[in-house]
């Protein structure tokens, strides 16, 4: 036997010991192994924890988009992370990770057929953690932003049965930023529904943030205190069926939906409505009963940019 016939093996005992130290998932806290790359009880990304552990216990920057199935919250994140990608001159904002582009070609997919996006799957293994990365000139590393793609359904059926869905829960408690989708086409035509939803949401969103601030206190052995609102934009969806709110998009719902404005005044001190579009307009595909599907006219998007701009101004100061 020649000596170029004998293979070396590389002792692998120092990553097995990694085994032994669990890694707890950001949103739910079970234990995972080391080099899992997804939690096995809430299927949130463990780079969550990762993002935490590099910044010494600093919270990671999660930002929710909470509403109704069909509202577009998907279209609308699956448009920013197409802009993002395209802006060249913009190097300091990037996409970044597979579940990212995964979500952009999505919604990229469905509008060159003329269509929008199936609506999110309710099981929470099947969602998309977009993740946008800011470069920022005083400090070296970037600044990574979490935006979970949450199915509508998932968040009313967390609402309506608490601890269903942990991985609701877990983000709505660690939300860095929160955006609220609803239906301004709905809204202008006198539906009181999309109110109803969106106080329900954020009546939710307060007990968890209230709970969490509580049980935080208690660990540290202080006394409870009042939790700390993260910065609320008010999304104004589907605003090419609404012109009306592009004008004054704050006036636009403490006008139409006072209830709600008035909740995030006494309950989020930083909040504001943006009015955003991802098509120019649509048609309808009318079935029997008189049901009906919207058809993509054409792809013009129109204030998307907006609400992310003021949410990254609001949660990096």
């Amino acid at each position: 036997m020649t000596a170029n016939s004998w293979t070396v093996q590389p002792l692998d005992s120092f990553r097995l010991g990694n085994y032994q130290f669990p890694l707890p998932c950001y949103l739910c806290e079970e234990n995972n192994l080391f080099d899992a790359a997804m939690c096995r009880r809430c299927h949130a990304p463990l780079a969550l924890t990762r993002s935490s552990m590099q910044k010494k216990g600093a919270r990671p920057n999660l930002v929710l988009t909470l509403g109704a199935d069909d509202v577009g919250k998907s279209i609308y994140l699956g448009t920013l992370l197409d802009i993002l990608s395209r802006e060249r001159d913009r190097s300091d904002v990037t996409s970044h990770g597979p579940s990212s582009v995964s979500l952009q070609h999505r919604a990229m997919s469905a509008l060159a057929k003329g269509e929008f996006p199936d609506q999110t799957s309710p099981n929470p293994e099947d969602w998309y953690w977009a993740q946008c990365r800011l470069q920022r000139r005083s400090r070296k590393e970037p600044f990574t932003v979490f935006f979970p793609d949450m199915s509508g359904n998932a968040i009313f059926a967390e609402i309506d049965r608490p601890n269903s869905h942990r991985s609701v829960t877990g983000g709505c408690a660690r939300a860095t930023g929160v955006y609220l989708f609803v239906d301004s086409a709905r809204i202008e035509k006198g539906d009181k529904d999309e109110e109803f939803l969106a106080l329900k949401i954020l009546s939710y969103l307060g007990e968890v943030l209230e709970r969490e601030a509580e049980e935080s206190a208690a660990t540290a052995g202080r006394r409870g205190r009042a939790h700390k609102a993260p910065p609320l934009a008010i999304v104004l969806a589907k605003a090419d069926q609404c012109e009306s709110c592009w004008e004054d998009p704050a006036g636009f719902v403490a006008g139409n939906l006072p209830g709600l404005w008035q909740h995030c005044c006494d309950n989020f001190p930083v909040h504001d409505a943006f009015a955003v579009s991802v098509v120019g307009a649509c048609a309808r595909n009318f079935y029997d009963a008189g049901r009906f599907e919207q058809i993509p006219l054409r792809v013009e998007p129109r204030g998307i940019m907006e609400p992310f701009r003021w949410m990254m101004r609001n949660i990096m100061t």
